[in-house]
């Protein structure tokens, strides 16, 4: 029964954990600075809202004042698409970071017209024969892929599970 009680406790601190870094705001500059920190784990980001999908609204961008960086987020499950007046607010987005990784594997699938959702989203309204996607864009992603010692870039995706308009 001592154990039983013990592994309870042990569950509850965890749990705990994991509320409190979601319940933490952070900024987008610190996710970003080092998002592999935080992937596959729940975080709350606050940020201006630069770019609602037009396209359904299920995609947007979140940055900081005054910066080029910028988080991409998607809406979750339970999360309806995001509205178009949301751009110039300020937000706090609760969800999971997520790491998609870019190789030369997926840049043929691009260039088969295949993609994964919602990873070329500033580019799907250029014209081109590979599903939407410009050739500059995949000639871009191409030479960043030859450029990296990994063999891939990434590409962090917070996925929406909460939206508070500040």
């Amino acid at each position: 029964m001592v154990f039983t009680i013990l592994g309870c406790t042990g569950n509850q601190k965890e749990n705990s954990r994991e509320n409190d870094v979601a319940s933490e705001v952070l900024t987008v500059g610190q996710v970003m600075d080092s998002p592999g920190n935080y992937a596959e784990n729940r975080i709350t980001v606050e940020g201006m809202v630069t770019h609602v999908c037009r396209h359904g609204g299920k995609r947007l961008h979140l940055s900081a004042s005054g910066s080029d960086l910028k988080l991409r987020v998607r809406t979750g499950e339970d999360v309806p698409p995001f509205e178009r007046s949301l751009e110039g607010s300020t937000i706090h987005v609760s969800g999971k970071l997520s790491e998609e990784r870019f190789d030369q594997a997926y840049l043929e699938k691009l260039k088969q017209g295949e993609s994964r959702k919602g990873s070329h989203e500033e580019h799907e309204n250029a014209s081109s024969s590979s599903g939407g996607v410009s050739q500059a864009y995949i000639n871009e992603l191409e030479q960043r892929i030859q450029a990296s010692e990994k063999g891939y870039i990434s590409q962090f995706w917070l996925t929406a599970e909460k939206v508070i308009q500040k």
